[in-house]
């Protein structure tokens, strides 16, 4: 058996990462099923520093190349230039949102229930009082919110 071993990657890496082409979604991991609420949940978690759960990556060698997903994912597409295949076994779902917020770009993007999550729509509100959402879907910014709120890609 190979060797197990935990590593902690800070989000910016992890872009880079992902930019490399060099995670692959397996054919067994679900699509993309997160909708804006719990996009929305993931940011707040990590702004008040809750544990939001690991990634497992396999990595592999090139004759696992087969169980590749080769389509209807929202990361980039793994790079078949890397010598190794790193399978998002788990952390798919986070590593998603993470990944279309850094872009820094109003992508509207489909779950697999083919409802829309419009990345530029999640705000932060940086007035919000104890027990209120300090991250909101928001399609446009209305009412008491107006100009106090801030879209999470142009702070990234």
């Amino acid at each position: 058996m190979d060797r197990i071993y935990v590593r902690r990657v800070q989000v910016r890496t992890l872009g880079t990462l992902l930019e490399r082409g060099l995670f692959a979604v397996p054919e067994l991991q679900r699509e993309f099923v997160w909708n804006a609420r719990k996009a929305c949940d993931l940011l707040d978690s990590i702004y008040r520093h809750y544990p939001i759960g690991t990634m497992l990556v396999w990595k592999t060698n090139r004759r696992n190349e087969v169980q590749l997903r080769k389509h209807l994912h929202i990361l980039p597409p793994y790079n078949p230039s890397n010598s190794d295949i790193y399978f998002l076994i788990d952390g798919q779902q986070r590593l998603s949102v993470l990944w279309n917020l850094l872009k820094g770009q109003a992508q509207v993007v489909l779950n697999s229930d083919g409802k829309e999550v419009d990345f530029g729509a999640m705000y932060f509100n940086p007035y919000a009082r104890d027990g209120e959402r300090r991250f909101l879907y928001r399609r446009r910014p209305v009412g008491e919110f107006g100009h106090q709120i801030i879209r999470v890609v142009d702070l990234l």
